[in-house]
């Protein structure tokens, strides 16, 4: 099996405190079998399980089956939302089925097989060279989004990273390399849109896109009328990414 170990053993690690979290009593499974091209990973325990009508939402950033599970429990509710980030990074799918206070199964695919394809072309090798010369600057107050961010264009850019605007004037002033810029928002100390402004104000050449989880039609035009090239709303998902980066660089 060809895939990415730090990524599988997160998803693992995450899956299986929770069971132990949640299980008093009973037992604790884990489950691995092939189907066709794919790997299924399968987490099963006998604890409190997952109410019917939170089994969809329970993989959201900050979500949990119960308010009252945070207090007697403890944890943020951000676990689950990584297995789902890396576990779709890693080409799969995760699910649970489950049963009020009779356990759980939490159910994860990865591909079995990854397909290498050889490049034809010179061509292709120099532009895949070009591509990776190019550096971008992520800006993002949230360390679960600036982390899978990262994990979005690990492979393919050189990438620095701030936390608020300041720290982004800063990092701009000190890499005067800099490709393109990601800029969240609202953030601490400095929100991304006066951020963005004082940077054009001295580069104004240099693309920075807007990250936001506001997608309303006005606000987008607000944006782009203050300032920046383009947009990309929140949650980022890597072909959407992909793409608006490159209209740029």
């Amino acid at each position: 099996m060809q895939t990415d170990g730090t990524k599988l053993t997160q998803i693992l690690s995450n899956l299986l405190n929770n069971a132990l979290k949640f299980t008093q009593q009973g037992y604790i499974e884990l489950i691995c079998t092939e189907k066709e091209a794919m790997l299924e990973f399968c987490v099963k325990d006998t604890g409190i399980g997952v109410k019917p009508e939170m089994q969809n939402i329970i993989f959201e950033r900050f979500m949990q089956a119960d308010l009252s599970i945070s207090k007697k429990y403890g944890g943020t509710g951000l676990g689950l939302s990584i297995c789902k980030a890396y576990t779709e990074l890693l080409g799969g799918n995760i699910w649970v089925n489950s049963e009020p206070d009779k356990g759980s199964e939490f159910y994860f695919t990865i591909p079995n097989k990854r397909e290498i394809r050889p490049l034809k072309k010179t061509e292709d090798q120099i532009k895949i060279k070009q591509i990776r010369n190019k550096t971008i600057l992520i800006v993002e107050d949230e360390v679960f989004n600036r982390q899978l961010i990262r994990e979005l264009l690990l492979d393919i850019y050189n990438l620095l990273s701030a936390s608020n605007g300041k720290e982004a004037i800063d990092m701009f002033n000190n890499n005067p390399d800099i490709d393109l810029i990601l800029m969240d928002i609202k953030m601490p100390e400095m929100d991304g849109q006066t951020a963005m402004m004082e940077i054009k104000r001295k580069k104004p050449e240099l693309p920075i896109i807007a990250q936001t989880a506001y997608a309303l039609d006005d606000e987008k035009e607000e944006f782009m009328k203050s300032g920046f090239d383009d947009y990309i709303t929140k949650p980022i998902k890597k072909p959407d990414l992909i793409t608006k980066i490159a209209k740029f660089i």
